[in-house]
């Protein structure tokens, strides 16, 4: 009735239902904590009949299992998806959204698959942002020749990479960025060897050179709280005695 009602629909959020509501399973569900015979089910695959929908959200759904026809929206500009725990999602699967300019990923303990699937949007994509999502691998640089990528927000995902391979040329239109400590130079990463460091604070200047802005969203000492190994042949303990 809704989708009759309002065919143009173009901004939806999905989220909690009240108490004794449950949304159908998907494909391969996961099994939930409490049990929901007695529940009324409402069918969640309803929402593909928006077609013309541009900004989708999805916060706190209680939706367990792949659900493709929730990744199929030929117009969608701005997808979001925090914590829903349950629902198993791939990064392929946002294939089904040709249009994609921001995609916020929070949270999501079954989102899985490598950012190199997200080749397809280098003509669209402006924001990525993936919190929280530890199945996330990849090389952050497969994103070096996006045109028109503003945002880089990658924590605590598995992405790897190293940021000395940045040059002149990529991430043209990068105003923030994070990176997780897997990435070589990222957020709380740990060196090997103090004579490392350098080349890292280079690549840190040219940066800051190019995009004086670039990490002062988290302010530069929180942006990477580098530290050297415990076991790094270059540390040592503190000897207390002579304090």
């Amino acid at each position: 009735a809704m989708s009759t009602a309002l065919p143009n629909l173009e901004q939806l959020m999905i989220s909690k239902l009240g108490s004794g509501h449950v949304y159908s399973d998907g494909d391969d569900p996961e099994e939930w904590d409490i049990d929901h015979i007695n529940y009324i089910i409402h069918d969640i695959n309803i929402i593909s009949r928006f077609r013309k929908l541009r900004i989708l959200d999805f916060c706190k759904a209680p939706l367990t299992g792949r659900y493709p026809v929730l990744f199929n929206f030929p117009l969608l500009q701005e997808l979001s998806i925090t914590c829903c725990q349950n629902l198993k999602f791939d990064l392929d699967m946002l294939r089904g959204f040709p249009l994609l300019e921001d995609l916020y990923c929070n949270d999501n303990q079954h989102l899985t698959g490598n950012i190199s699937s997200l080749r397809v949007f280098k003509g669209t994509l402006k924001s990525l942002d993936i919190r929280r999502c530890l199945s996330v691998r990849g090389n952050f640089m497969e994103l070096a020749d996006f045109p028109h990528l503003k945002n880089l927000y990658l924590y605590n995902t598995a992405v790897t990479g190293d940021i000395r391979d940045i040059n002149v040329h990529d991430f043209p239109a990068l105003e923030s960025l994070y990176l997780p400590d897997t990435v070589h130079g990222g957020r709380q990463y740990e060196f090997q060897q103090i004579s490392e460091v350098p080349s890292f604070m280079q690549t840190i200047h040219l940066l800051l050179q190019r995009t004086p802005t670039l990490f002062s969203k988290y302010c530069l000492s929180p942006a990477f709280d580098w530290t050297l190994s415990e076991d790094s042949p270059d540390w040592y303990e503190e000897d207390e005695s002579k304090i």
